[in-house]
């Protein structure tokens, strides 16, 4: 079963002007197929998994300029022991990296964002 498109919402946060919003979901992609460690181990964490005391998990922020996303990136095959691990050790990457394409955006649109067509509308 593939929990892709269940996006759980763990923070809405401001960074740089916009907002980030830091959400998850768990990673459909075997623990096993992404590790080359002992048969062992790998049994070990699966039923720490499946326990719920680890989360295998993809994480997405998505940066907002009002209500427009402007800017994402997503990560996965995160193993985590919780949510507050995750925003700490992934979340300025995963805000830089949407920020890269945030940039890019705007610089695609910043003439019809500085325009008067696009302005007067407002």
């Amino acid at each position: 079963m593939s929990y892709y498109y269940d996006w759980q919402t763990v923070d809405i946060l401001p960074y740089k002007g916009l907002d980030a919003k830091l959400s998850y979901t768990f990673e459909d992609i075997p623990l096993r197929d992404n590790f080359d460690w002992e048969e062992e181990e790998i049994n070990k964490l699966e039923f720490k998994v499946n326990r719920g005391d680890l989360y295998w998990i993809i994480a997405r922020v998505e940066l907002y300029l009002g209500n427009v996303t402007i800017g994402d990136s997503v990560l996965g095959g995160i193993l985590v022991e919780s949510i507050d691990e995750l925003k700490e050790v992934f979340l300025p990457e995963l805000c830089d990296m949407a920020y890269t394409e945030a940039q890019e955006w705007y610089n695609t649109n910043k003439d019809f964002l500085n325009s008067k067509e696009f302005n007067d509308n407002e």
